[in-house]
């Protein structure tokens, strides 16, 4: 939703993407991908960085994760931290 609010999405595209994939869990409702944009959990066993990287070698790919999602020693693009100061967001490279 807030990639979607944020890059002036229009909702008629979104909603008639072939490539809209979307499921329910516990009364929500999450897209996993639409266009060119994935939204997979990095912490499952399939979809962590590593994987999706092997998947999609030599792709260049932005990800963005929580502490924990990366390799201490890959360099970060950019680090968002919450008020409170604690680590929010991760966004690194893969290719």
């Amino acid at each position: 939703m807030f990639t979607l609010f944020f890059m002036g999405w229009d909702p008629a595209r979104f909603q008639n993407d072939p490539n809209l994939v979307r499921f329910e869990t516990f009364d929500w409702v999450r897209v996993l991908k639409f266009d060119k944009f994935y939204f997979p959990d990095l912490g499952d066993k399939g979809t962590q960085f590593n994987d999706i990287r092997g998947e999609n070698s030599g792709k260049k790919i932005l990800f963005i994760g929580k502490p924990g999602d990366f390799s201490q020693d890959l360099p970060k693009l950019l680090t968002v931290d919450f008020l409170n100061g604690q680590r929010a967001f991760e966004v690194v490279e893969g290719r």
